[in-house]
């Protein structure tokens, strides 16, 4: 990068986003599937390398308003140096730890230099992810239903419930034909073109199953006529920080908006019947 990058930072941006997608793609054949390819490794690092670099000459060029984030770059540089395939795990599986950290950064540069302006749609799902983030108090209560909610059904039917009083053209298990199979989300509401996906976890060896289960309905609920995802996670316990689900969306380079609404529910001693 040796033009002026302050005139292009969007382009910028999608070259840095492009260099961390291949360290990330190499990386994982390593820490993910094993791979003891030496060319592997070496391309891993150097993406990696070349997208820390090109992300440093881009904050070089606002002093003045990156100050802070460029010194946290330079010191992501020096860190991945000594150790670039450094893994985490997150839902039993492991993810690279300074690609991740990359792109927190980027992002941080562009919600202050590339702030998004949000369209009317966008302010729409933002008022459904407040409905379903504030669902929580009305589906645990005990005096409106028999028992806390029991089941993936139960919270299901109670949230859906709830938004029939707002979405009129709500939809429940509305199928997606596929070459292979047909998926059915739990709930689409076509005005926001967006399908609703519940999850009752109980524990954090189910929670490392409902991963798997919300990679497969990412990939199966594509559709062409539907741009936003919504998982409601209900967790009897704490089993993983928001934070750790949405790295793991982010992990899947989703193209569509997905988000994740984590509901810290109860466990009711009674079993509810469908």
């Amino acid at each position: 990068m040796n033009k002026d990058l302050s005139v292009y930072p969007e382009q910028a941006i999608q070259e840095i986003l492009e260099l961390n997608r291949k360290a990330i793609d190499y990386g994982n054949r390593i820490i993910q599937w094993g791979s003891e390819d030496d060319i592997d490794r070496a391309i891993a690092k150097q993406e990696l390398d070349n997208a820390i670099l090109n992300f440093i000459v881009l904050l070089e060029q606002y002093p003045d308003k990156h100050g802070t984030l460029l010194e946290e770059a330079r010191s992501l540089l020096t860190s991945s140096r000594g150790n670039p395939l450094k893994a985490e795990v997150v839902g039993g599986e492991p993810y690279l730890f300074w690609p991740y950290r990359l792109l927190n950064l980027v992002n941080m540069f562009r919600s202050v230099h590339l702030p998004k302006e949000k369209t009317e749609s966008d302010k729409d799902i933002d008022s459904l992810l407040e409905i379903l983030n504030r669902s929580e108090y009305y589906i645990t209560q005990t005096d409106i239903f028999k028992s806390a909610p029991n089941s993936e059904h139960d919270v299901h039917v109670r949230i859906e419930g709830l938004l029939r009083c707002i979405y009129g053209d709500l939809e429940t298990k509305q199928r997606i034909p596929k070459k292979i199979k047909s998926f059915e989300p739990d709930t689409a509401i076509p005005s926001l073109k967006t399908f609703i996906e519940y999850k009752y976890i109980t524990s954090r060896a189910q929670g490392k199953q409902i991963v798997d289960q919300v990679f497969t309905d990412i990939l199966g609920y594509q559709s062409r006529d539907y741009d936003n995802y919504v998982f409601v996670l209900y967790e009897t316990q704490r089993v993983f920080p928001k934070a750790d689900w949405d790295r793991m969306i982010e992990s899947c380079k989703p193209q569509n908006r997905i988000e994740c609404v984590v509901i810290k529910g109860v466990t009711s001693p009674k079993k509810s019947t469908k």
